[in-house]
């Protein structure tokens, strides 16, 4: 931490428990991210309340990956108990006190097609899976979880004022899909099917043209 302050860096921290993020808390508090730069605490498994509180004072973003949800259940219950369960993933908390999110999938660890983590962010479950969610209470909308990977993501590299939105002047990054992602339903959506991807103003993706374009 202090050569990355040394540089003007900030730093990413991969940590799951609740212990980790303290321990990673206490020494950003004392040494907080340079100005313009935010930190990223990775994955961020189990957050104690008093850690969310604390993270929202910081320039802090929360690397989250969506999938690990369905990928967790049920056998995370065995390992917290059931007290800890409402610890465990607190989307909806941390937006609630206004903490940067940016979404991923971890690939090759899970899925890497998005959809599947947005589906995940939404219903808290898998798409084979009929209950309400595991932990619904900390269910997003879909605005809220796209927006995890689009200016979440954009915010997460300071990058905001030129990435993560389709805004005159920002670089054109962009999927196209086949669908309404907001109409129907969750379940709906996953339908969806790529039909181009610009990235930074250059086609990545072109499926008229079934291929891959170089960038």
């Amino acid at each position: 931490m202090r050569l990355a302050r040394k540089y003007d860096e900030s730093v990413a921290i991969h940590m799951i428990g609740d212990a980790a993020c303290e321990q990673a808390l206490e020494v950003i508090e004392k040494n907080p991210a340079p100005a313009g730069k935010r930190d990223r605490f990775i994955h961020c498994s189990v957050l104690r309340q008093d850690l969310i509180r604390r993270i929202a004072q910081l320039p802090i973003v929360v690397d989250a990956q969506p999938a690990f949800v369905p990928s967790d259940f049920p056998w995370i219950e065995n390992r917290l108990g059931k007290q800890r369960l409402k610890f465990v993933y607190p989307w909806k908390t941390m937006i609630d006190h206004s903490i940067i999110i940016a979404a991923g999938t971890d690939a090759p660890i899970e899925n890497v097609d998005p959809l599947l983590s947005i589906y995940a962010a939404v219903e808290r479950k898998s798409p084979n899976e009929h209950h309400n969610g595991n932990i619904p209470e900390q269910k997003i909308s879909r605005f809220e979880a796209i927006q995890m990977y689009t200016l979440g993501s954009a915010r997460a590299i300071s990058k905001e004022h030129e990435r993560g939105l389709i805004k005159p002047g920002y670089d054109a990054d962009f999927s196209i899909f086949d669908i309404d992602l907001f109409s129907g339903t969750p379940l709906d959506m996953l339908k969806a099917k790529a039909v181009k991807t610009v990235v930074a103003g250059r086609t990545a993706f072109d499926r008229s043209k079934n291929k891959k374009a170089p960038l």
